[in-house]
């Protein structure tokens, strides 16, 4: 069966058995394991890890949560000045990850719960650093949320129909008994002074200076918290980002410069010496004037030229067998002896130069390396403090936007004064006129 009708999932290899054999599913599932464990088997992880993943994404079609996602954009930009909305909206789309992955674990058997929110973990890993659109619904979010996804993955239990049938009773008992009182007429209100029964305007500058105040609140907490961290962290004030003269970035760029230059005086002084060491010993005479300037080498070069001519010239004069031709010749040996021995010389130089340009480049190459791992060790600490930073920023600028606002409002009323009457003056006038 298993063979005929391949690929199956172990839940549909349960079904199918259920008719054939009297084997509970957890003995189906133990034999499945070891059939897998001893090769029998294949198992293909990355597709149930994708089903798992489209059944949470699933579930967000089903409940409509892109819809509400949508319309809380919408309000969100409407109320942009309220913070106490931008707080609600963070906790409601945390909550809306919760109840779906919930739901998805209520579609699962009590061994995928933990496959699950395995899932979530390698997500996280793997696109921790992606900024989520405002209007689409990602399966992960940040790792505080994650704990607690985890955290309630580890704990989940269906909760029975019968659980659920009986809460929204109660629920809906408690809104027949309490909220049936909003249809009552109120008593009427004691009449406010004359600022608060001002027009529009009044109003618009209350809920800005509110709105103005709460926010002050929220900065001065955030500004707390980015200062423990800072501390916990040794980030300095003055430069959190590292980017100073002796900063860890700027050394590391440092070093990978000269890693560089390292790289190219060793590829560089390679090709010379394996050029020189190619060349016929006639070849490397001509050549070693002008790629490696010596001038014991120069001056030998020009020792055998002369020689040469003197040779040459007592040759003709005499013969051979002459004292003065054989003490040329005798010299010519000398200075080629001397050549020969001054060209080992500069190819043994060459071939310490490359042997003391390749050391410098390994060890600076082990630094750059050792750097680059430091830095990505300490940003990976400083991340609780940049992300603070962010949220402090934040903060700051909608601060400054209430701020401008209230201004506006405030220059608004100064220039509108009638727009500011109270009803009382409004009704007076109004009688006068009757």
């Amino acid at each position: 069966m298993l063979w005929a009708s391949s690929p199956r999932t172990a839940n549909q290899v349960v079904a199918a058995l259920e008719g054939v054999t009297e084997w509970k599913p957890k003995t189906i599932h133990t034999l499945l394991r070891r059939l897998v464990g001893k090769g029998a088997l294949a198992f293909e992880k990355e597709g149930r890890e994708l089903r798992l993943v489209f059944l949470h994404e699933l579930m967000h079609l089903q409940r409509r949560d892109l819809l509400l996602s949508w319309v809380l954009v919408i309000v969100q930009a409407v109320h942009w000045f309220n913070p106490v909305v931008w707080l609600a909206f963070v906790r409601l789309r945390s909550e809306r990850e919760l109840a779906c992955d919930a739901a998805v674990l209520r579609h699962l058997d009590p061994e995928d719960h933990h496959r699950y929110g395995s899932i979530l973990i390698k997500l996280v890993e793997q696109f921790s650093t992606a900024i989520p659109h405002q209007g689409l619904l990602p399966i992960i979010n940040n790792q505080t949320e994650i704990k607690r996804r985890i955290l309630m993955i580890t704990q989940f239990k269906p909760v029975s129909r019968a659980v659920t049938l009986l809460s929204g009773m109660l629920l809906t008992a408690f809104a027949v008994l309490v909220l049936t009182r909003a249809t009552e007429k109120p008593a009427l209100a004691a009449p406010l002074p004359e600022r608060a029964q001002g027009g529009s305007t009044d109003r618009s500058i209350h809920a800005l200076q509110t709105g103005l105040e709460d926010q002050a609140r929220l900065i001065a907490e955030h500004q707390t918290r980015l200062d423990k961290l800072g501390l916990d962290l040794a980030v300095s004030g003055m430069d959190p980002n590292g980017s100073g003269a002796g900063s860890p970035e700027i050394i590391l760029q440092r070093l990978e410069a000269q890693r560089l230059e390292a790289s190219a005086d060793f590829q560089r002084r390679l090709a010379l010496y394996t050029a020189l060491t190619n060349l016929s010993r006639g070849e490397l005479k001509a050549a070693a004037t002008t790629t490696v300037p010596d001038v014991l080498l120069t001056t030998l070069l020009q020792q055998e030229a002369d020689n040469d001519q003197r040779r040459v010239e007592k040759e003709l004069a005499f013969d051979s067998h002459h004292p003065t031709v054989q003490a040329a010749q005798k010299l010519k040996l000398t200075i080629d002896r001397q050549i020969n021995e001054r060209l080992d010389g500069i190819l043994g130089g060459l071939n310490a130069q490359l042997l003391a340009d390749k050391a410098r480049f390994e060890i600076l190459e082990k630094e750059v390396e050792k750097h680059r791992i430091t830095n990505i060790e300490r940003e990976v600490r400083r991340r609780p403090y940049l992300q603070a930073k962010r949220e402090l920023e934040n903060l700051q600028v909608i601060r400054d936007r209430i701020e401008s606002r209230l201004i506006d409002e405030k220059i608004h009323r100064l220039e509108n004064p009638s727009e500011v009457t109270t009803p009382a003056a409004r009704g007076g006038r109004t009688r006068t006129g009757e």
